[in-house]
């Protein structure tokens, strides 16, 4: 069985990197058509991985903070790739990059105080 700190990084690169990936590629010019389910079947494999693990989270407040936080960070994600537009990619995908590097950061840090 994988770590926690494992599961972690790969449950927030897929669902991260999903709509990160989607942010970049969607320009005005559109996609290819398969991409966009490429890009749902990431983000729910991310979001599940989520799941799991915010459920082996140990310690009460922490599990509360990511179950809150990854919320939060999701729709925050969701709400700023639907507001900026779509010939803006690479701002957008930047901006996206900006909004989650601080949240992941904070998580992982908090992850080792609670684990040391």
């Amino acid at each position: 069985m994988t770590n926690l700190r494992t599961l972690s990084l790969w449950a927030y690169v897929l669902t991260f990197g999903a709509l990160w990936g989607y942010a970049l590629n969607t320009t005005s010019g559109g996609s290819p058509p398969g991409m966009l389910l490429m890009w749902v079947v990431i983000a729910l494999a991310g979001s599940t991985l989520l799941g799991l693990k915010n459920h082996r989270i140990k310690a009460d407040h922490l599990r509360l903070r990511a179950w809150v936080g990854d919320g939060a960070m999701i729709v925050a994600a969701l709400v700023l790739v639907a507001v900026v537009p779509a010939s803006l990619g690479l701002v957008r995908a930047g901006a996206l990059l900006l909004l989650v590097t601080p949240y992941v950061y904070w998580y992982f840090r908090a992850l080792a105080a609670v684990s040391v």
